[in-house]
């Protein structure tokens, strides 16, 4: 779509993303990659998409509100959607995503699957890039 026909703002965000497969029949494989933009109703991600258009994904964004950047204060959430692929370029690839499923702060790992727990616990390494 092009961009002046959008009704949703995007936003140049560079957030990691945790991108696993929700099909029964497919494969436990799971992607980390990088946002390039984002919006309340999908993601532009960088690299190439290893599923289908008809796959239903599970799309963990992790995002950190500087304006809360306090000891005191959670300041670095996960993001849970379902999404699907819509499109691929060169570039990279679109997601849509269709629910948004919950918003967690970054300590409540017990709420996590093992691998957004696993980039949770490592994730100062992509604030940093």
């Amino acid at each position: 779509m092009q961009a002046h026909l959008r009704q949703i703002e995007r936003y140049s965000l560079n957030c990691p993303i945790l991108l696993s497969s929700l099909d029964k029949d497919a494969s436990s494989t799971s992607q980390l990659s990088l946002t390039k933009n984002l919006s309340a109703k999908g993601a532009y991600v960088s690299g190439t998409a290893q599923w289908s258009k008809r796959s239903e994904l599970l799309a963990s964004v992790y995002y950190e509100i500087s304006l809360f950047a306090r000891q005191q204060v959670e300041s670095r959430f996960l993001i849970r959607f379902v999404a699907h692929p819509v499109r691929c370029d060169e570039g990279g690839f679109a997601l849509e995503f269709s629910a948004t499923d919950m918003i967690l702060p970054l300590s409540m790992t017990c709420a996590m699957t093992p691998q957004e727990a696993e980039v949770a616990a490592n994730i100062d390494f992509f604030w940093r890039l």
